[in-house]
């Protein structure tokens, strides 16, 4: 279709890889109540626009159970740890690779969809996939974009995207590099990787054990586990330098408890991100944004990484 001469750009593709047969499956609408894998007819259902591609029972994850997800989404709208991450991981990636707008992004790990509606606030086509069903049905309350609930390793997806992001993601796989290098798969020519991992190894709390981290990286680990993964490192920075000290006091002051079912870990992130009083809160969020000139100083250390990269 032209308008006076001028062709408009073809539609961006919307299609996904099948999980059974590595097919190329395609969807116009999620408002659909299945889909169907024209190779192999394997039929996908569709859970309020969430594109489950495993079973149901499949994707529960004992480590990270219902009530931890309500009550992290709950937070994450009022803790100014969540809005300062945002307000860093906008800017970062607005710096390093130009405009938003209209960049296709995958955002893995996506849990709640609170930074990807960000994302999508900003201009960006936003895809999120995470293997917590719950956490996406509070995600599709906050975007319109695809979503897909799948526990593989192997992302089902093309190499259809701008940019691949993974916030706080990695510090919970056993098998970090092996995740950088299956999400830049997913890139289209110089397209991204962006992360953000908690940094400190020396910051390491009973609070890190209870959400199930592995690791906490320094800027050398992460720049090592980029290359390991294919990666050339364009940027990365430490942030939350400024509200180190208060978060690093508000977690180790977590009670430590030591059982694993449900009630202690829910308790022990409650306690974890109790969300400062006003007007605390909001100088905290707001020390993130005057923080920013510092960030470029080597010297200067934070409670977290934001790294960016492309093959």
């Amino acid at each position: 279709m032209s308008v006076q001469g001028v062709t408009a750009p073809p539609a961006p593709r919307r299609r996904f890889r099948c999980v059974q047969c590595g097919g190329e499956a395609a969807f116009t609408a999620l408002n659909e109540t299945s889909l169907q894998c024209p190779s192999c007819r394997t039929t996908f259902p569709l859970d309020h626009g969430i594109v489950v591609l495993n079973e149901p029972e499949a994707l529960e994850d004992r480590d990270y159970p219902a009530a931890l997800v309500d009550l992290i989404a709950d937070v994450e709208s009022r803790h100014f740890w969540f809005a300062a991450r945002n307000d860093v991981i906008l800017s970062t990636m607005r710096t390093t690779i130009g405009s938003l707008s209209r960049k296709r992004v995958l955002d893995v790990g996506c849990g709640t969809g609170f930074v990807t509606a960000a994302l999508e606030r900003a201009g960006m086509d936003a895809w999120g996939i995470d293997m917590h069903l719950g956490a996406l049905l509070h995600a599709r309350t906050r975007m319109r974009g695809p979503l897909f609930a799948s526990h593989s390793t192997a992302l089902p997806f093309f190499p259809d995207f701008d940019a691949v992001t993974l916030f706080d993601v990695i510090e919970h796989l056993d098998d970090d590099v092996a995740a950088l290098h299956e999400s830049a798969q997913m890139l289209e020519a110089n397209g991204h990787v962006i992360v953000t991992v908690p940094a400190g190894p020396k910051l390491w709390t009973f609070y890190d054990e209870a959400i199930g981290h592995k690791r906490r990286y320094d800027r050398g680990s992460l720049i090592v586990a980029l290359h390991r993964a294919g990666l050339h490192v364009r940027f990365i920075s430490y942030f939350n330098c400024l509200a180190l000290i208060a978060q690093t006091l508000q977690r180790a002051l977590a009670r430590e408890m030591r059982d694993t079912h449900e009630g202690d870990v829910v308790d022990v992130v409650r306690k974890a991100l109790r969300v400062p009083p006003e007007p605390l809160n909001t100088l905290f969020r707001w020390s993130a944004r005057a923080e920013a000139p510092l960030r470029r100083f080597r010297w200067v250390h934070g409670g977290s990484l934001i790294a960016v990269a492309r093959l």
